[in-house]
């Protein structure tokens, strides 16, 4: 269970609150007058009524009433009996009462302990309601400051003295203790919320409160001077917030932007991985080796174009061997082609390239010696060759291609290599020829 205590001014608020709000239920009340109990369907502001009038037995109090509230777990109180609820209450009452000394933190942090009046909760003017609406079912529990024999409850560190009540409760019931409960919820909210960036690529209050609910997790922003300087957390239907700092310190609102751009670029490079393991199953001769130094220009990459192939950095000759290297995201991609298979795939792609020229008229001849890339369209023509239609695809487009993309039964009919290096110098020709009408339009723009 979780209990706070605090002593307020503003006691016609509260008891209207108590009364009237999440469906709340009448639970008991102790040192009101009979007709109140059995009238209670009275107004919220003469409960408040009955409160002053019994408080002029004293001189003027600034915080005239405490506020309980009381929350067991919902696995706890799951199916108590008013009688059970009713029982809870006078166990905390008498707990609260016997409370003589109390454990706080000084303003360094450090835990001390200090002799306190014990409060008279069990003889003084006050009133309860169950609020069952939520999954987490809570009492408000409402107490006159000051008791039947005229004396003022103190007051000191009364939010301690609540938590410390709680705790020796949930001793008593064998119920988690309250630390360890809160830790655990705060621990499934920060994995949540990690969870929830990972898939942000750009960072925006807007985004991240819609990732958190669609966890089932309430993001409460507080602003100043238009910019957010903090927020909570809390499950959907559940009462109880939690602060950012309290969360995690990477996701206060200074640094979760900062934190959002890292656990994607980690979530990025995770994906890549994953699309790299598998691809190099189904492509024994395809390699993959991860980059040893990211770059801006890798980042930023990898953030507008994820997943997809960039051009091939360099180009290593070993005997008959030809390596390429393409990059993936964060890491790199390399291949080998023998000799043969490369100069078959130049030879092709020359041949497609003369017969492309020699049907075309005159204005697309000299549009087409202007723009058409030939290395390009060659790292295509490899690609294909590999079985990487992907890469092959975002290649072509990425240098405006407009010619047709491959058809769903593309891929290799037989064991002669020759002739497949045919078929793909060919299809990297369709896939690569510059579109005149688009070319047109973009640069007329």
């Amino acid at each position: 269970m979780i209990a706070k205590g605090k002593s307020i001014s503003h006691g016609a608020a509260m008891t209207e609150y108590a009364k009237n709000r999440d469906k709340a239920q009448f639970l008991t009340s102790k040192f009101m007058n009979l007709e109140f109990e059995e009238t209670f369907g009275i107004m919220p502001d003469n409960v408040w009524s009955a409160f002053k009038i019994h408080a002029m037995r004293h001189s003027p109090v600034t915080n005239s009433l405490m506020r309980f509230e009381l929350a067991p777990a919902k696995e706890e109180c799951k199916g108590w009996t008013h009688d059970e609820w009713k029982a809870f209450l006078d166990e905390f009452i008498a707990v609260m009462d016997s409370i003589k000394r109390v454990r706080y933190r000084d303003k360094n942090g450090k835990w001390k302990v200090t002799d306190v009046k014990p409060t008279n909760l069990s003889h003084s003017q006050a009133i309860a309601y169950l609020h069952l609406n939520t999954d987490d079912n809570h009492l408000h529990f409402l107490v006159n400051r000051i008791d039947e024999d005229g004396n003022l409850n103190d007051d000191t560190f009364l939010l301690n003295r609540a938590f410390q009540a709680a705790q020796i409760i949930n001793e008593r019931r064998g119920w988690k203790d309250t630390l360890v409960r809160s830790e655990e919820i705060k621990k499934a909210i920060r994995e949540t919320t990690f969870d929830a960036l990972k898939n942000i690529s750009e960072f925006s209050w807007d985004a991240f409160k819609e990732a958190m609910l669609n966890e089932g997790l309430v993001v409460k922003t507080k602003e100043a001077n238009g910019k957010v300087v903090s927020y909570k957390v809390h499950y959907e239907g559940h009462k109880n917030s939690y602060k950012a700092s309290d969360i995690d310190r990477s996701l206060t609102a200074a640094h979760i932007a900062d934190t959002c751009a890292k656990l994607w670029r980690k979530n990025t490079i995770d994906e890549a991985k994953s699309y790299m393991q598998e691809y190099a199953k189904q492509h024994p001769n395809v390699q993959f080796v991860e980059v040893e130094d990211y770059s801006e220009e890798d980042e930023t990459f990898a953030r507008d174009n994820m997943p997809r192939l960039t051009l091939y950095d360099d180009k290593k000759e070993d005997d008959d061997i030809i390596h390429h290297h393409y990059q993936f995201g964060f890491y790199e991609c390399s291949f080998e082609l023998k000799r043969v298979i490369e100069a078959l795939l130049e030879s092709e792609l020359k041949r497609a390239v003369a017969e492309e020229k020699r049907n075309a008229d005159s204005d697309y001849l000299t549009f087409f010696n202007k723009n058409f890339d030939f290395e390009s369209t060659f790292k295509v023509a490899a690609m294909l060759f590999i079985g990487y239609v992907n890469g092959a695809t975002a290649m072509s487009e990425s240098i405006g291609g407009g010619g047709s993309s491959c058809t769903s039964d593309w891929g290799k009919k037989d064991d002669d290599e020759k002739e497949w290096a045919r078929h793909c110098a060919r299809q990297a020709m369709k896939m690569c020829k510059p579109n005149m009408t688009q070319r047109s339009v973009r640069r007329g723009r």
